[in-house]
């Protein structure tokens, strides 16, 4: 009820989106719950507002975080967000489960979504990494 209330003031706040498929349940396979909690963090005003209830859904169902986080990643890239991809590296390293090398591998996923992203904004994403390893691999890209 939470997820469904959240998602229909997020909607209400925006024009009416059209469906070409019934939109995502928690009721469905597991990439349709993936859609569901990666719908829940990109819903609210920023990538906070949704990630605690997003989180409650990676935990209660068992969904691959990663495939979630990824999901969330693609989606801002392609909005030129980068702001919030940094948002959800921290709500990721605040919630207390993740290694340090899972926030890493957010920042590589976005950056390897990335076509013609401005080189300031490259090398926010870069300085946010931990792993010289890491970083060394987007430079390669």
């Amino acid at each position: 009820m939470e997820i469904t209330k959240f998602l229909q003031r997020c909607e209400s706040l925006r024009t009416a989106q059209v469906y070409d498929k019934p939109p995502p349940t928690l009721f469905g396979n597991s990439a349709m719950m993936i859609d569901v909690a990666s719908s829940v963090i990109l819903g609210g005003k920023n990538v906070e507002e949704g990630f605690g209830i997003a989180f409650r859904v990676i935990q209660d169902f068992q969904l691959d975080a990663f495939k979630v986080y990824s999901k969330v990643c693609k989606q801002l890239v392609q909005q030129e967000n980068y702001s919030e991809i940094l948002q959800l590296v921290k709500c990721v390293s605040e919630s207390g489960i993740a290694a340090e090398k899972d926030c890493d591998q957010i920042l590589l996923r976005c950056v390897e979504e990335m076509a013609d992203v401005p080189s300031d904004e490259l090398e926010k994403l870069i300085q946010g990494m931990r792993s010289d390893e890491i970083k060394v691999r987007v430079e390669v890209l």
